[in-house]
């Protein structure tokens, strides 16, 4: 029942025919994250041709008058109001804010919460004859409330007591050998999967791969117009003060992913990550198959299928299952319909599984700006104790970047 439930559901997103590293931007015919980021895999600062696109192409133009011409936006899209190209070592600044309302099917609320995830300054750099060096750092502060619980990656809602917690989030330094080969290193995101910002959807967090799961290594990273791949041997990361960032079930492995563009609307990929933690030896081992489809001019689809194995030190083995599709419906420059479907089997031996669902709206009014409302239901089934009641949550979020 569950696999005709996602068949139908898979039919009636491909159906629809109005949708930083956002990999739904392939709707507007980018296929590659390195087109507008430093980080050939996405994730972090735009470069200046990311910052003139954002601005002049996806952001919308809410109470911008119309003498105001979308070149000139692009060229006002650097952090100094000024063309993004006249710095030689490019600023930016970047801020997450998460509302959560939880059980929305409970006559008396619970508070609601609000999660600071992010409060970020970056410098980052391409030079070179041919822009064949690179370098980016970015020291991210996670303000009072928005620390790490102690359960593995989940983030808390915090008390006001908490300190801030502040930490090297992001830095390397990278050669472009020649145009379609780079080599990294320094600590980065792993490789996996489709680069999604929702990092509580179950193809992130079941895979060790949300956004404090960056660690030190070596990518290598082979693009052409058709295809991006890479692989990525990495280690834990020893500066981390376990105290205060969930970092004690950190590990070290290796992750790799590979996409291939059929023609201007398709995008197949694979990924696999092994991944081993130091402290309690508890090994992981994760694959994926994802595509991502444009449809229509704006629109787009995507999807990603995943198992998880778990092997801990004595022995015993688990394998869960994920599935993750979303769609963004493009109703306007600036403006999208977003709909999500998240389920996980935590142990594929077991009738144990959640589905996730919800319709959501995604809104750049104008350059900088990015604000997002969900609204998720989640039903629980298990062998043992039944069908759960379904459980609703409002998310809303506000990203603003400088």
């Amino acid at each position: 029942m569950a696999k005709a439930f996602i068949v139908i559901l898979l039919l009636s997103f491909l159906g629809s025919r109005e949708s930083r590293a956002y990999p739904q931007f392939i709707g507007k015919g980018y296929h590659a994250c390195l087109t507008c980021h430093y980080n050939p895999f996405g994730n972090g600062p735009l470069n200046d041709y990311g910052r003139g696109v954002a601005a002049s192409g996806i952001a919308g133009r809410f109470m911008i008058p119309e003498s105001v011409t979308d070149e000139m936006l692009g060229n006002s899209s650097s952090l100094i109001l000024g063309r993004p190209d006249v710095l030689p070592v490019k600023p930016s600044l970047d801020y997450r804010g998460l509302y959560i309302q939880s059980s929305l099917e409970q006559d008396d609320l619970p508070d609601p919460a609000w999660i600071n995830m992010q409060a970020e300054f970056s410098l980052s750099a391409n030079w070179g004859e041919r822009k064949q060096y690179v370098t980016s750092v970015s020291y991210n502060t996670l303000i009072a409330n928005s620390g790490v619980s102690q359960d593995r990656n989940k983030p808390r809602a915090g008390k006001p007591e908490d300190k801030d917690i502040s930490y090297l989030r992001e830095y390397y330094v990278g050669y472009r050998i020649k145009q379609e080969l780079g080599v990294y290193v320094g600590k980065m995101g792993k490789l996996y999967g489709i680069r999604i910002p929702d990092h509580n959807l179950r193809n992130r967090s079941s895979t060790r791969n949300n956004q404090y799961s960056e660690a030190p290594g070596v990518i290598v990273h082979y693009g052409s117009e058709k295809m991006d791949a890479g692989v990525q041997v990495f280690v834990e990361d020893e500066t981390e003060d376990t105290n205060e960032k969930n970092t004690a079930d950190a590990g070290s492995g290796l992750s790799s992913t590979f996409e291939y563009s059929l023609g201007q609307n398709w995008r197949l990929g694979v990924s696999y990550l092994n991944e081993t933690e130091k402290e309690s030896e508890t090994k992981y081992d994760a694959k994926a198959f994802h595509f991502r489809t444009r449809v229509g001019e704006n629109s787009s689809v995507m999807f990603e299928y995943g198992l998880v194995d778990t092997e801990t030190s004595a022995g015993d083995l688990t394998t869960a299952q994920y599935i993750y599709l979303q769609s963004h419906m493009y109703l306007q420059r600036g403006l999208y319909f977003v709909t999500t479907y998240d389920q996980i089997v935590n142990d594929i031996e077991e009738y144990n599984e959640t589905h996730r669902f919800g319709p959501g709206i995604q809104w750049y009014p104008l350059q900088r700006f990015e604000f997002r409302a969900d609204i998720f239901t989640s039903k629980s089934y298990s062998s043992t104790t039944g069908a759960s009641r379904d459980t609703w949550q409002f998310l809303g979020q506000v990203h603003i970047w400088l």
